[in-house]
């Protein structure tokens, strides 16, 4: 809110116009000093690793970024540390279709497909674009049944809005809290979505 307390997150004004040219994109991108601490816990450069890749092993099931920028499914066949000063990871991933490709475990082009449950607090990447809002899975359905099939999620945010079929590689899990049973109790989507938003709002 004050440049005093942006000088304490990042060193120069300089540093901060490499990240984001205005003030108001800042805003744009995180309301509260709150959740920019919650996205990253440290920032003594701003090229740090906002959320770290697991290792995978062969046959597991990720989310590889097409060159049209959506998230494609893909199983993972082989998985070679690397050597050297870059370390990391290197995948070969077969796709849906069939085709064989090689990336890093790399943010910007690998995320592991997890399964959510309803009530599981997560980060959400709205529109595609590394603005993360927190909220709430608040449904979950099914596509496909064969190796290749993933789920979709509704999630509610902490401002009562709610976004339909989201994907995994748009998520990060927080922590999870489980809506045990909705059967019996006459509870629907809206029941289930005005609980979180109480839970979310204390």
């Amino acid at each position: 809110s004050t440049q005093s307390t942006w000088e304490a997150v990042v060193s120069t004004q300089s540093t901060w116009k490499a990240v984001v040219s205005t003030q108001s994109t800042w805003e744009a991108v995180v309301s509260t000093q709150s959740t920019w601490e919650a996205v990253v816990s440290t920032q003594s450069t701003w090229g740090d690793e906002i959320f770290a890749l697991e290792d995978w092993d062969a046959d597991a099931k990720v989310w590889r970024r097409s060159e049209h920028g959506d998230w494609d499914m893909a199983m993972v066949q082989t998985a070679t540390p690397m050597t050297g000063d870059a370390g990391g990871m290197q995948y070969e991933l077969m796709m849906g279709n069939g085709d064989i490709v090689t990336e890093w475990n790399d943010w910007e082009q690998v995320r592991p497909e997890f399964n959510f449950e309803l009530g599981d607090h997560v980060w959400a990447e709205r529109d595609g674009n590394l603005r993360w809002f927190k909220g709430v899975v608040t449904n979950m359905f099914q596509q496909g049944d064969d190796a290749m099939g993933y789920r979709q999620y509704d999630v509610t945010y902490t401002n009562g809005e709610t976004d339909v079929g989201v994907r995994a590689p748009y998520m990060f899990l927080i922590h999870p809290k489980r809506i045990i049973s909705v059967e019996g109790a006459g509870m629907d989507e809206e029941g289930i979505c005005q609980i979180v938003e109480s839970s979310c709002n204390p």
